[in-house]
């Protein structure tokens, strides 16, 4: 390499800088929606928190909340019965908590639901 190709080469390098990948375009957008249903799974999982029963909580997790349906993970056959047969005030005590609930579905511990 010669020097006039160098510094042509450093030249052409400088003022170039990595393109800013989250400002702007698309991956900011799925950044934003992935932060904003991140935010609104935790606010979810502090209400149920409150809401459920402390025996409960070691055995239920809180897997999302899209499109206004409340997915809640049990790792136990009988609770998942008592939680499903409470559902409806359950619904009603967690809606007052969290915006936009218009359904709650409890779902096994180990099935593909579970692990969204």
């Amino acid at each position: 390499m010669t020097e006039r190709q160098f510094r042509h080469m450093v030249d052409n390098r400088r003022g170039r800088g990595p393109a800013p990948l989250f400002t702007e375009g698309r991956l900011a957008s799925v950044v934003r929606h992935g932060a904003a249903a991140c935010a609104r799974r935790d606010d979810a999982a502090e209400a149920w928190a409150r809401a459920a029963e402390p025996d409960w909580l070691a055995d239920t997790r809180v897997v999302g909340l899209a499109g206004g349906l409340l997915l809640i993970a049990v790792g136990n056959a009988t609770l998942l019965y008592d939680l499903t047969q409470r559902a409806p005030g359950l619904h009603r005590q967690l809606s007052r908590c969290i915006g936009g609930v218009s359904r709650i579905k409890f779902v096994p511990a180990g099935s593909p639901q579970a692990e969204a």
